[in-house]
């Protein structure tokens, strides 16, 4: 993530200011290392269960050299990236973009705290809506996070203030980086938008029938839209 707040200069200095430790937890067993990522994946996911891991495992566990097995992570993935490009890039290749594109979301996935608001029973809420949804959300949290904690410090409840204060700017962050995102998705000209009721952060994983059928049933109408000259 990147706040538009902060410079690329100071996101490459932030970046390099720590540097992943190259050790890897190593387990006795794959089924010991499958369980620890079900307890805690990188993105909790309450979807994201043993099964899950296994999957993952046919490609990302491999051999630790003293014995065991570990993660074939790569830790810098878990840091802030060096390489920050600038939104007007990111879009710029977005706009690129001529195929015809499916986008998936889920109500429970990494955009979860933005549409869980609910602003309206948000049905087929489409990538405009899901831009209107994040714009307010970024809106309210940036305005509580400057309001509401020095109200509540002012009248007694500074301990109060200082939760408060960092669970809004927690918001105002995930606001942020859902209302970038959906610019992206509407800067590509050719989308469709679906959102899907839940499948966490792996939906692929969590609800493969339901994806494939979304995917299936998609490809289907852009098919037949192109035989017709759409």
């Amino acid at each position: 993530h990147h706040s538009s707040s902060v410079s690329p200069a100071e996101q490459f200095s932030r970046a390099n200011s720590k540097l992943p430790s190259g050790r890897l937890a190593t387990y006795a067993t794959v089924a010991d290392a499958c369980a620890r990522r079900a307890q805690r994946n990188v993105v909790p996911d309450r979807h994201f269960t043993v099964d899950s891991a296994r999957l993952l495992a046919t490609r990302g566990i491999r051999l630790a050299p003293g014995g065991g097995y570990s993660w074939s992570t790569d830790p810098w993935l878990m840091l802030p990236t060096r390489l920050y490009v600038p939104k007007a890039v990111q879009l710029s290749f977005a706009r690129r973009v001529t195929a015809p594109t499916l986008i998936v979301f889920t109500r429970d996935g990494v955009a979860g705290p933005i549409l869980n608001l609910r602003v309206a029973r948000l049905g087929d809420i489409g990538s405009r809506g899901f831009s209107l949804v994040a714009s307010v959300a970024f809106g309210l949290a940036t305005l509580s996070a400057c309001a509401v904690p020095p109200l509540l410090a002012s009248i007694g409840f500074g301990g109060a203030a200082a939760r408060i204060s960092s669970s809004l700017r927690r918001a105002a962050l995930h606001s942020e980086s859902a209302m970038a995102l959906s610019r992206r998705i509407g800067a590509i000209r050719r989308h469709t938008f679906l959102m899907l009721d839940g499948g966490g952060h792996h939906p692929h994983m969590a609800q493969g029938g339901a994806v494939a059928e979304v995917i299936a049933r998609w490809a289907c109408g852009t098919a037949a839209a192109k035989g017709k000259g759409q």
